[in-house]
């Protein structure tokens, strides 16, 4: 994930969502990995799904009413 190396905000921004705990955090990531193993095949598939799920729980977490109110 080279991405992530540039870009260190995305990560900070998802730890840090005072609505998602870590305990969800992690549950949605394993989730993904889970559903990963069993369809895919390809490493580059498994990346795939496992990115698209910590961007759905950032994409949650931002826009949420906590957030749109600060």
């Amino acid at each position: 994930m080279n991405w992530a190396r540039s870009r260190p905000l995305t990560f900070l921004i998802a730890f840090t969502a005072p609505s998602v705990t870590s305990e969800q955090c992690r549950a949605r990531t394993m989730h993904a990995c889970r559903y990963t193993r069993d369809g895919e095949r390809l490493l580059q598939h498994s990346e795939t799904l496992i990115t698209w799920a910590a961007v759905t729980l950032v994409a949650r977490g931002r826009t949420q009413q906590k957030w749109l109110s600060r």
